[in-house]
């Protein structure tokens, strides 16, 4: 198989294989020197640029292909086993702190506590 080189141009937009913005590639994709190695987040090493001129640069195509298949990867290890709605009411939920104080400075106000005595 052939190596094609793309352009970040064709990379990224809404048409690109990474459907994000110019500034969330190049920021969050695109590996920069003494910069983080991996994808914000994720354990996903960056793409690494080609230098083809003073000014321009390319990715080559097979590790942007990789990219897209580690972060389907990850989403799919991180999927949990789907809870019907109906299970979500019989799980009993522990009330937070603060609710809890609450009430019981509210029943002492009520003269239901030994804060009155």
């Amino acid at each position: 198989m052939a190596k094609r080189l793309l352009r970040p141009k064709q990379i990224w937009g809404r048409q690109g294989p990474i459907p994000v913005g110019r500034t969330k590639f190049d920021e969050d994709y695109v590996h920069h020197e003494g910069g983080d190695e991996f994808i914000p987040g994720t354990n996903i090493p960056r793409l690494r640029l080609v230098r083809l001129g003073p000014r321009s640069v390319a990715a080559v195509e097979q590790e942007v292909e990789a990219v897209i298949e580690q972060l389907m990867a990850e989403r799919d290890a991180e999927r949990k086993s789907p809870v019907r709605t109906g299970d979500l009411e019989k799980i009993e939920q522990p009330e937070p702190p603060n609710k809890q104080s609450k009430h019981r400075h509210a029943a002492a106000e009520q003269g239901g506590g030994d804060a009155n005595r």
